[in-house]
C-alpha cells in the first residue's frame, strides 16, 4: 500500500491517553494537525502530549448517552 501524505489534514485521535494512541499521536502530529479526545484524568498525560503537539478534547463518557445499536449493526440472537 503506497503512503499517504496526510500534510494539511486534521485527525482524531480517540483514546489517545492510551498505550497505542499517545505515541502514534505524537508521530501523526509531525505533519498534520491532531486533535486526541479521552477523559484526560491525569492532567500530567494531556500537558505531555500537548507539549508534542497534539491538541487535547476532554471527552465525558456518560453511560446514560449511549444508545443500542439499530440494525444493521446490533448483534443477532
Amino acid at each position: 500500500m503506497p503512503a499517504v501524505d496526510l500534510s494539511g489534514s486534521t485527525i482524531l485521535v480517540t483514546g489517545v491517553t492510551g498505550q497505542v494512541a499517545a505515541p502514534m499521536a505524537v508521530a501523526l502530529s509531525a505533519s498534520a494537525s491532531v486533535i486526541g479526545a479521552a477523559r484526560f484524568s491525569d492532567p500530567s498525560k494531556r500537558a505531555a502530549l500537548e507539549a508534542a503537539g497534539v491538541t487535547g478534547f476532554v471527552v465525558v463518557y456518560e453511560p446514560s448517552t449511549i444508545v443500542p445499536l439499530s440494525t444493521p449493526f446490533a448483534p443477532t440472537t
